[in-house]
């Protein structure tokens, strides 16, 4: 099913003066573009992993803005002929279904075609990072040791789980299981890491799979030795019709939070996940591909 998500009310008003100054040659019958899907391609230790969840695409014709629509899609286009398609990947921020928006950091995706009024086209979008993107904080699980570590609190150890059940991709990815006897888990980056907080776009990307609820927390570290831990998101289980955990990509939006401590200068990361002893008996989440990216 395809969804025209809302356009803002001055793009409306504009696109109704420049559509009704152009002549339209279609009498009105449109051809088909049809994307199933969009996918990411990356050089692997430059950029990290290729793992993505595009759900939206902002689309054009000739220039011209159609809409933003949610992945399936078949979208009806009034043109016809040579036709240049252009479209921006969207996501959803923080895993929050209102709050779309196009990732600032993937290149626009550009192809000349010829469009058939009443005929569609299946076209698959391949998108890569754009130039002069900033990775400071890359981690796969695929080593033996990792960038992560639990603090003093924690009372789960991580496993490096390499069972390809497990494994988003690649040779591991990271295991966190609780128990009643072992039921709060909190690790943190091994390093801190200077990131813009003037307004810039900075996400934390993750593939995670789980069935228990994981806190993702930043801790802004001032000039002055000063620190603060602020919550970011809270990740919930993703999972298919039976009920089982799946596979999930998170593109956490940071820039909100990173000018909440004054005078922050650095920023580490925390994972924060545990039971209800009263409630439940167990619980786990894998993580894998995390990249903080600006």
């Amino acid at each position: 099913m395809c969804i025209k998500r809302s356009i803002p009310f001055l793009f409306l008003v504009l696109s109704y003066f420049t559509f009704s100054c152009k002549k339209d040659t279609t009498s009105g019958v449109p051809a088909y573009v049809k994307i199933d899907e969009v996918s990411v391609v990356t050089d692997l230790k430059k950029e990290g992993s290729a793992s993505s969840n595009i759900a939206d695409v902002w689309f054009f014709a000739n220039g011209d803005e159609l809409g933003v629509f949610e992945l399936p899609c078949e979208i009806p286009v009034l043109e016809e002929g040579n036709t240049n398609l252009s479209l921006f990947g969207g996501i959803k921020q923080s895993g929050v279904s209102s709050l779309r928006a196009a990732y600032p950091f993937y290149e626009t995706y550009r192809m000349d075609t010829t469009l058939v009024q009443e005929k569609t086209i299946t076209i698959k979008p391949v998108l890569k990072y754009k130039d002069g993107i900033t990775f400071p904080w890359k981690e796969g699980f695929d080593d033996l040791s990792f960038t992560v570590d639990t603090t003093a609190e924690s009372q789960v150890a991580i496993t490096r789980v390499t069972h390809p059940d497990s494994v988003k991709e690649g040779k591991a990815s990271m295991g966190v299981y609780m128990t009643t006897e072992r039921p709060y888990f909190l690790a943190a980056s091994s390093e801190t890491f200077a990131l813009p907080n003037l307004g810039e776009d900075v996400y934390l990307e993750f593939d995670y799979q789980t069935n228990r609820r994981i806190q993702i927390l930043v801790r802004a570290y001032n000039t002055t030795g000063n620190s603060l831990l602020i919550p970011i998101v809270l990740v919930r289980s993703k999972e298919d019709e039976n009920g089982t955990p799946v596979w999930s990509k998170m593109y956490a939006f940071l820039s909100p939070y990173l000018p909440a401590f004054e005078n922050a200068y650095k920023y580490q990361f925390y994972f924060e996940s545990g039971i209800d002893v009263t409630k439940e008996s167990d619980g786990y989440f894998l993580m894998d591909n995390i990249k903080v990216v600006y």
